[in-house]
């Protein structure tokens, strides 16, 4: 009998990762593996700092968030073979989840029999989930998590590094955010960055390091903080498709 069941699972298994990613990070942190120095493309007249790293962040966080964000991307996949039992129909090996930036592409993967045997109201809601609809869709969320996967699946482990951010500087950042509900505007201006000032180098217990994405389009984003962000917005999704098996 067609279910979310297994998909919520893969869901859950993705947290489970989540969190013994973020336990290795609470490690390596307590380490004190970074240190502050001069910014050495900093303006003279205006000393900064940022914060660097003495000990590489271990391979093993990287690979933990990548089995997470592995087990999210996976679940739409599941989605579609579940919707196509739902309808009374055979799921084949042709049977995924699309993630299009383009409207043709879309109609491509319609015709390459992706979404065949799902019913068609289902069929709109895929599509309203896909990367194209977004004003910038190669920063769109779905987007950005299948790339991340196929990095992961098909090239190489996370390049992750040690960054931080300054309290105070980071309260400036949020007040810019107008929708901070949108995943999309909060991958965009949570990039804190990692350059200090020498008041914010002054202040006491304002520094917070963490552990970053150093690549695409997530770089500079907090790891486990992307990851949880992404867990939540893939069970939103999924939401929307409880009424095809009621």
């Amino acid at each position: 009998m067609a279910s979310l069941e297994s998909i919520r699972q893969k869901g859950t298994h993705s947290k489970l990762h989540l969190d013994l990613a973020n336990a290795e990070t609470r490690r390596y942190l307590d380490g004190n593996p970074g240190e502050i120095v001069p910014n050495p493309d900093g303006d003279p007249d205006r000393p900064t700092f940022i914060y660097r790293e003495k000990v590489p962040v271990p391979p093993k966080i990287s690979l933990m968030i990548g089995d997470c964000l592995q087990n999210l991307r996976s679940t739409f996949d599941y989605l579609i073979w579940e919707l196509v039992l739902a309808a009374n129909n055979v799921p084949t090996k042709k049977n995924a989840f699309p993630v299009c930036l383009t409207p043709s592409a879309f109609k491509d993967a319609k015709r390459g029999d992706r979404l065949k045997g799902i019913p068609a109201e289902a069929e709109t809601l895929v599509e309203s989930l896909q990367p194209y609809t977004h004003s910038d869709p190669s920063d769109h969320w779905l987007a950005i998590l299948d790339e991340l996967t196929n990095i992961n699946k098909h090239r190489r482990i996370f390049v992750a590094t040690l960054s931080g951010f300054s309290m105070s500087g980071m309260l400036a950042e949020l007040d810019k955010i107008v929708e901070w509900g949108d995943p999309n505007t909060m991958i965009d201006h949570r990039k804190t960055g990692n350059i200090l000032t020498a008041e914010q180098v002054q202040m006491q217990d304002d520094f917070v390091p963490f552990v970053a994405f150093d690549e695409g389009a997530v770089k500079g984003m907090e790891i486990g903080l992307l990851a949880e962000t992404y867990i939540g917005i893939v069970a939103q999704a999924l939401d929307g498709f409880e009424r095809f098996f009621v």
